[in-house]
């Protein structure tokens, strides 16, 4: 399965999603852009959500999209998050399980269950795997950078979520060596995927 991060047109993007998925009919792909930001970047570096965005080792330019997701697509009402998990169970090992008469469900968790984790839970993720997104608001998730069809379909088609969005890297800007004072105002191309009307 290819894995792109670096933005290569509407036309090419479908190419890439329909190769995994198939046929697109029964979604709607929209290309549009993330407007421009009139932030000043002395207050996007003070702002704690800005410092939040950094989970682990990540770029300059994936940690700006990130916070730029959060305040320009998400609404606090809706409880965003960085690095939410989604458990995506594993069909051929929760019927195994059940063939056994073994319970899928471990600690109060229903591991043939699609879901989003709670911080607080404890997850027996035995017969799945784990997705992260890098922002999650009720209902909606949004990639940044590199990812995968996968990883973008996967939360949607477990109905863990009605839309997900793609901010890809924009050609010609280093996500290593991104400068926040020269690209703060631009406007960036997101893709978002939702059942099709």
């Amino acid at each position: 399965m290819s894995r792109k991060g670096i933005d290569q047109g509407f036309q090419k993007t479908i190419a890439w999603l329909s190769g995994w998925y198939g046929e697109l009919d029964d979604v709607q792909i929209v290309e549009s852009k993330l407007p421009p930001f009139d932030v000043s970047v002395p207050t996007i570096e003070k702002d704690p959500d800005y410092k939040a965005a950094c989970v682990g080792k990540q770029t300059p330019l994936h940690k700006y999209l990130k916070y730029r997701v959060l305040k320009q697509l998400c609404q606090s009402e809706h409880n965003p998050v960085f690095e939410a998990q989604f458990y995506i169970p594993d069909e051929e090992l929760v019927q195994i399980e059940r063939k056994y008469g073994r319970s899928t469900v471990v600690n109060g968790f229903d591991t043939a269950k699609p879901q989003l984790i709670n911080s607080n839970t404890l997850a027996n993720c035995s017969n799945g795997e784990i997705l992260v997104t890098d922002v999650y608001q009720s209902g909606s998730s949004f990639e940044i950078g590199y990812t995968t069809p996968y990883n973008l379909f996967a939360p949607f088609l477990d109905n863990l979520v009605d839309v997900v969005t793609w901010v890809p890297f924009p050609k010609g800007l280093k996500p290593n060596t991104f400068d926040l004072h020269t690209h703060n105002a631009h406007e960036y191309t997101i893709y978002t995927i939702s059942t099709a009307e």
